[in-house]
């Protein structure tokens, strides 16, 4: 035998080599061999090194023989990662475990020279979701481990929460009335709506034009020279209607957008009448003269609904007073 780059390789024209009794000598790289004997009678004994045995029962890793220079055994390394089903793994590759979707399996390398690695990963799920939020677990038959925070009602600019249907008075975006609908495909969101403006009346003069209460819209403070329905402002229209019934109270707590009532100026006279030796009058009344019926839900105390219905006048004009009877044009409370 013969060395060739760290390696034993046969040499078919190596001469043969004589020991004397009690010599030793190195027999290749796992051999050590001596000459024993007497009286004209010697043999060479050797001593042999014992490699272990192959690794390849180790069920996490696939192996592979290495020689390693001017050594006698062999040296296995690790090539690949193995998952419980015997499957091959190369560096970088992650796995689930069998019936544990929390779990996975990665197969890495701790430095660039170093050996593979089979390492496990427990996966925690951050179910902490925000107020309008509610932590939804994954379905059973899918792959993933952890739940989605799913919004399931609407968050104001104050952090408190409203369901579907609700509305409030934004606290930051002027003038808007904020509205809790529900979106196909993305759950509750906020609309955001700018209050409605009644209509001044073209005929309003400059001087009798203020801004409301809410800095938000133009009024005319002028009474209207001409019987007609007139649009309420509709901050003003919220508790207008009240109803007693079965001992709760029931009254609209939100605005009533596009609410009219009949308001403007109409004949009044007086004058001396010869027949009654008198004094007699003469007024008339800015009254409904045309009415639609309309339908809202009123809230009560108990948390229940009330159905409610009124009639909105749609055209106004000067009808006779009768006496004894008084118009109020104030927005009306009424009780069924």
């Amino acid at each position: 035998m013969k060395v060739e780059d760290g390696m034993e390789v046969y040499d078919p024209d190596q001469s043969e080599v004589i020991y004397q009794p009690g010599e030793k000598w190195q027999d290749g790289f796992c051999a050590t061999c001596f000459c024993e004997g007497s009286a004209g009678h010697y043999e060479a004994k050797c001593n042999y090194v014992m490699c272990p045995p192959p690794v390849h029962l180790i069920k996490d890793y696939q192996f592979e023989a290495v020689d390693i220079p001017y050594a006698c055994c062999q040296e296995y390394k690790k090539v690949a990662c193995k998952d419980d089903e015997n499957n091959n793994h190369t560096v970088g590759d992650t796995w689930l475990v069998p019936g544990d979707k929390c779990s996975s399996y990665s197969c890495i390398r701790e430095s660039p020279q170093g050996e593979l690695k089979k390492i496990k990963t427990e996966i925690s799920c951050d179910n902490n979701c925000q107020a309008h939020q509610e932590y939804v677990e994954p379905p059973s038959d899918s792959d993933e481990c952890c739940g989605q925070c799913k919004v399931v009602a609407c968050l104001d600019e104050m952090g408190q929460t409203h369901q579907v249907g609700e509305q409030w008075e934004s606290t930051i975006t002027k003038c808007h009335t904020v509205h809790c609908k529900e979106s196909e495909g993305q759950g509750p969101i906020s609309e955001y709506m700018h209050k409605v403006c009644p209509l001044l009346p073209p005929n309003c003069p400059e001087d009798k034009i203020i801004r409301d209460d809410d800095d938000c819209c133009d009024i005319c403070t002028a009474p209207p020279e001409v019987c007609q329905p007139q649009e309420v402002n509709v901050t003003d229209t919220r508790g207008i209607f009240e109803v007693l019934s079965n001992g709760r109270i029931c009254t609209n707590k939100e605005p009533i957008e596009r609410y009219t009532r009949c308001m403007g100026k109409c004949e009044s006279q007086t004058e001396y009448s010869a027949d009654k030796n008198d004094y007699s009058s003469m007024c008339s009344c800015c009254t409904p003269s045309e009415s639609e019926n309309r339908e809202i839900d009123l809230s009560c105390t108990d948390d229940s609904t009330y159905p409610f219905s009124f009639q909105q006048p749609i055209s106004c004009s000067c009808t006779p007073c009768t006496g004894g009877e008084q118009f109020n044009l104030e927005l009306p409370k009424r009780y069924h």
